[in-house]
């Protein structure tokens, strides 16, 4: 397999890509007891979250069982693929199928945590602070969000990682929309006056406030018939 992959990323056409997840398919399948077989799963949970297969991919991720290096980031993506099944769920998806899918993401993100707190310097501040992003994605998205875990989740987002400020405005955003659902009107006011000055050169910031935006007026258009003073205020 790591040949196939050696010449998928020298030319990565999609024939190239097909052979090679069908060799690495081939490899986990076939020969799963190898040594290497732990990169061998990374590498094909990787190959089906590329192709939306989201629960696949987590459950190829959970696969993974070697140097710590690797669980760590494979405990970190299952949570990410988990989060993004949850954020496009099936027609029949249901309050009981998102339950399932946040129940993986506890364990995973526990999983998580000890093999981080066991090998600090191998998770990467930023590596932590995208997992917990993807917790908290995971809570707020889909069926049956736990709004309130979200909310949790993300305190003090800012002052833990605070060498990464790009991911700040994507935890600010996050909480804003959060706060919307919850329809907390003082957290989302608090959000928005922590967002760094929207400019030409915060193209993201200004896709964040626009979204932010009709959140709110969507937010508005709900509490109108029963308070409208409420709806004015968003």
């Amino acid at each position: 397999f790591r040949a196939a992959e050696g010449i998928y990323r020298a030319h990565p056409t999609a024939e190239a890509r097909s052979s090679f997840q069908a060799t690495v398919e081939n490899f986990v399948t076939r020969f799963s007891d190898h040594d290497s077989a732990y990169e061998g799963w990374f590498r094909y949970a990787e190959l089906l979250q590329a192709d939306r297969r989201y629960r696949d991919a987590a459950d190829a991720y959970t696969k993974v069982k070697g140097p710590p290096l690797f669980e760590i980031r494979a405990a970190s993506a299952e949570i990410q693929s988990l989060a993004d099944a949850l954020s496009a769920p099936p027609e029949d998806a249901d309050a009981a199928w998102a339950a399932e899918l946040r129940a993986r993401v506890r364990d995973a993100y526990d999983r998580f945590e000890k093999l981080a707190t066991a090998n600090p310097k191998l998770a990467a501040e930023e590596l932590r602070a995208r997992t917990t992003l993807s917790v908290a994605m995971a809570q707020s998205a889909g069926v049956a969000p736990e709004l309130k875990a979200s909310l949790d989740t993300l305190r003090n987002f800012e002052t833990r990682y605070a060498n990464l400020p790009d991911l700040h405005v994507l935890a600010l955003a996050l909480r804003l929309a959060v706060a919307s659902g919850l329809r907390d009107y003082d957290e989302a006011v608090a959000g928005v006056s922590k967002l760094p000055p929207a400019g030409s050169e915060s193209p993201q910031v200004l896709d964040i406030l626009e979204r932010i935006a009709r959140g709110f007026l969507v937010t508005a258009a709900d509490v109108a018939p029963a308070d409208p003073t409420a709806s004015q205020q968003w």
